[in-house]
């Protein structure tokens, strides 16, 4: 893709900006009324924002809320300088986010030698947990998530904080060890489901709950509708779960961001993903049906999936990827807790792809759909001094709950 096209392509994601300054340059305008106009709009925002509730209404469901405030009446105003989606994800990427900026330190646990991976975090002047009756948060990242990014630390300081044994999981995709076994193929859902059984197997007393975002959402609930509610119910590996800034429908989210800014980012994303881990599939002799060199010129996400995860997944072309792994084929199949959170103005998990209907089939699932919020930033207006993720109070709030004996329903 061209530099003009991006060009083109910013000018046309900020057109109303773009006219603004176009406006000052011109003289029709000053810096004053720039800023009166911005401040009017981030007032307008504050008052016209809103945040929807959709469940079951069922005696399990209004226990639940009566011992759920944030999530009974959920109400997210985004931080007053930041209305703007492309604003709350910049900052979502930031230092800034994170929560009382402890330092935390990660212990590495190599799974297999594909190169799945488990960071298990901890404050640095506490002693890592192993009690094994301490109930111990599953954490997915998205798709580039890594133990650096800070709305991963943010979460893994509210889990110990809130009393987990935090666990973050990362896909072998993103490890430069990265692997197959002879048959050259991989499944995200088969990868989640071997961690659990490791982590059962050192842990086997304690309950594990699941939190994720964006693709890693995608993978949890996936999961959870095709493996965990197979289990017998005093045997499921996940418990409850939340779930941020879902894509629920990959092919939907890929096909409306295509020829976008956002589609060139994840182009971005995805080709620095691939010289992380370019030795591997080159000396690994299963994997000799990748050509590299394609991913590594490939400006286009869609036939990237193709090429690459596609490929990894056994399936012939982008659309059969999509709808093998995407959440929306078995939601309503979930029979544990789950609680989602998407926002309106996300534009990488656009809104249309959100599983409403799906959704309000299964009476195991919460959904909070905000206005405002982007993709997983969610950024609030509490303090104007402070930077904080108001999704993290319903979330947690939920997961102590099914946690707890008193929500012990059946």
């Amino acid at each position: 893709m061209s530099y003009l096209n991006i060009f083109l392509q910013v000018v046309n994601y900020f057109l109303v900006a773009f006219g603004i300054l176009l406006l000052k340059v011109l003289g029709y305008i000053s810096f004053t009324h720039i800023i009166i106009i911005y401040v009017s709009y981030c007032i307008y925002v504050q008052y016209t924002s809103k945040t929807y509730l959709y469940y079951t209404k069922n005696a399990k469901n209004e226990k639940i809320l009566s011992m759920c405030p944030e999530l009974s009446n959920p109400d997210y105003k985004p931080h007053f300088l930041l209305p703007f989606a492309f604003q709350q994800m910049i900052l979502s990427l930031n230092a800034l986010l994170i929560s009382d900026k402890p330092k935390l330190k990660f212990r590495e646990q190599k799974v297999n030698q594909y190169g799945l991976t488990l960071y298990w975090p901890s404050f640095n002047d506490f002693e890592e947990v192993t009690d094994p009756n301490t109930p111990i948060l599953f954490f997915l990242p998205g798709m580039t998530g890594e133990i650096s990014d800070p709305y991963v630390i943010n979460i893994c300081i509210e889990g110990l904080k809130n009393g987990y044994h935090v666990c973050v999981y990362q896909m072998r995709i993103l490890n430069e060890n990265f692997g197959v076994d002879k048959s050259g193929r991989m499944s995200f859902c088969e990868d989640i489901d071997t961690c659990l059984d490791i982590i059962k197997k050192q842990y086997y007393n304690a309950k594990i709950y699941g939190i994720s975002g964006s693709f890693g959402a995608n993978n949890l609930l996936y999961f959870l509708g095709e493996k965990n509610n197979k289990l017998p119910k005093n045997k499921k590996k996940i418990e409850a779960a939340v779930s941020f800034s879902n894509p629920y429908n990959m092919e939907m989210c890929s096909r409306l961001c295509e020829g976008t800014i956002i589609s060139t980012l994840v182009t971005y994303l995805e080709k620095k993903n691939t010289q992380k881990i370019k030795d591997s599939i080159e000396r690994n002799p299963n994997l000799s049906y990748l050509n590299l060199q394609e991913l590594i010129e490939c400006e286009n996400p869609i036939l990237f999936d193709e090429l690459f995860n596609g490929k990894l997944q056994g399936c012939n072309s982008a659309t059969e990827y999509y709808r093998k792994i995407s959440a929306i084929r078995n939601l309503t199949e979930i029979d544990v807790p789950v609680l989602c959170i998407n926002s309106i103005d996300d534009p990488i998990t656009p809104y249309q792809a959100i599983a409403y209907d799906d959704i309000k089939l299964n009476p195991n699932i919460f959904l909070i759909v905000t206005d405002k919020g982007a993709h997983m930033a969610f950024i609030s207006n509490e303090k104007l001094t402070e930077f904080r993720q108001w999704n993290l109070k319903p979330a947690f709030e939920f997961l102590n709950c099914q946690k707890s004996l008193d929500c012990k329903i059946d």
